[in-house]
């Protein structure tokens, strides 16, 4: 039996047939994994417990002719906080069917490993009054996993006349995928305002997609960024509503659980 082994997140399970499962497993090594988890649904099972959402495990996958098969299992974190915080499990939803919506199974994205890691232990981290650096950690997290999958909105010229956007009267039109001026967009009925600090804030969390490593450390960077910043809620919630609507017009799929997120 040919095998493989590599770390991953859990991102979606289901139930197979009486006893099993189907996992999305996103890996550090060969990025989206679909596999079957074979009686893993059995009381006496020897993965059952080890295959739960959101969990960071070392999987032994094995080859199969149309679905790979889960092996084994070893838990490295169970991330215990976003399970019992309902509210942060909420934002751990999101950013995991987004990135199942994403991304193609067997397309290797280390970056993307990164981001999805980093920013589930940061909500890990975060307590019941934390919701400010929860909503911007949802926000990074959307901007840059559009940007890693190649469709990162222009912030920083019109999209429609290419003059550098300054910060006066904007909007951000969905037919071009971009901020533009005022004066631009009349005629644009997908065109919504969009304030000065919403455009600061996406080009402040925007992350230079460098090599693998350097990116880790440039998410971490982000993250104490975060920590600190100050933003209007009303900001907040624009720019969550904002690129989320943006990412359904891009990908053509609805994110379903946007809704648990209470913005929208």
């Amino acid at each position: 039996m040919s095998t493989y082994r590599t770390q991953g997140i859990i991102i979606r399970r289901s139930n197979f047939g009486e006893s099993s499962l189907i996992l999305n497993v996103y890996t550090k090594d060969y990025g989206k994994i679909e596999a079957v988890a074979r009686s893993a649904r059995k009381p006496k099972g020897k993965l059952k417990g080890h295959l739960e959402l959101f969990l960071l495990s070392d999987f032994i996958f094995a080859y199969g002719k149309s679905i790979d098969r889960i092996a084994n299992s070893f838990s490295l974190e169970n991330y215990e906080n976003v399970k019992n915080n309902l509210n942060i499990s909420f934002g751990a939803y999101y950013i995991s069917e987004l990135t199942d919506r994403v991304t193609e199974n067997g397309y290797k994205n280390e970056r993307m490993y990164y981001l999805f890691k980093e920013t589930m232990d940061f909500l890990n981290s975060l307590c019941v009054d934390d919701a400010l650096k929860y909503y911007l950690a949802i926000i990074q997290y959307q901007i840059n996993v559009m940007q890693l999958s190649g469709f990162f909105p222009e912030i920083n010229k019109c999209v429609i006349c290419k003059e550098d956007i300054t910060l006066e009267e904007n909007a951000f039109s969905f037919s071009y995928g971009g901020v533009a001026g005022k004066k631009c967009v009349c005629n644009d009925d997908s065109a919504i305002d969009i304030d000065n600090d919403a455009i600061k804030i996406m080009r402040l969390l925007q992350i230079d997609k460098r090599d693998a490593n350097i990116y880790r450390n440039n998410i971490k960077n982000n993250i104490k960024i975060i920590s600190k910043l100050k933003v209007k809620k009303k900001t907040i919630f624009q720019l969550i509503r904002l690129m989320n609507k943006f990412i359904e017009n891009n990908i053509e799929r609805k994110i379903n659980s946007v809704v648990f997120l209470r913005v929208v």
